[in-house]
């Protein structure tokens, strides 16, 4: 799934679908435009809809992404019947997200192109619900693991990972 159209977020899309014939792509009308040539196995990812694989369910919501104005940007709750896990994609604010039940949250930091540390912070303090694991993402400039320290301080209960390149963390 690629939440929008930057190549941060879809550069290696050729290469993963020509390794994996059996993969679909799931993305949004405008990244979807840029990969034509895999048309036949696209899932388009409408904010408000709903996408089910197998056991998994995939629910899209509208992000506005910082910076670039015109760029589609959606977030992503995927969940099956024990686990769910939120992707903000390249977003200044988290709404859509905080009335959900999310288990793990990946978050940007960046605060360029998308929330910064702080009002991530300030954007965690509105969910309804406690978030028991906390992704920072795309921090640039940004410490993660001084965002991990200022979050513990504000929500003692969440546990914050930092993973570092390449690595698979298993829930």
């Amino acid at each position: 799934m690629a939440t929008h159209q930057h190549p941060d977020h879809t550069g290696g899309v050729n290469k993963f679908l020509e390794r994996n014939p059996e993969a679909i792509f799931i993305c949004n009308q405008q990244v979807a435009d840029r990969f034509e040539k895999w048309r036949k196995r696209i899932v388009l990812a409408v904010p408000g809809e709903e996408v089910v694989q197998g056991s998994w369910t995939l629910r899209f919501l509208k992000g506005r992404h910082g910076f670039f104005s015109g760029i589609q940007n959606n977030g992503v709750i995927i969940q099956n019947a024990s686990l769910s896990f939120g992707h903000t994609g390249d977003t200044v604010d988290f709404q859509g997200f905080t009335q959900e039940k999310i288990d793990i949250f990946a978050i940007p930091i960046c605060g360029l192109f998308a929330a910064s540390p702080k009002r991530a912070l300030k954007e965690l303090k509105s969910f309804s619900q406690p978030l028991p694991i906390i992704i920072p993402m795309h921090w640039l400039l940004r410490s993660p693991s001084g965002f991990c320290k200022k979050l513990k301080t504000v929500f003692p209960n969440s546990h914050c990972i930092v993973p570092k390149d390449g690595e698979t963390i298993n829930f």
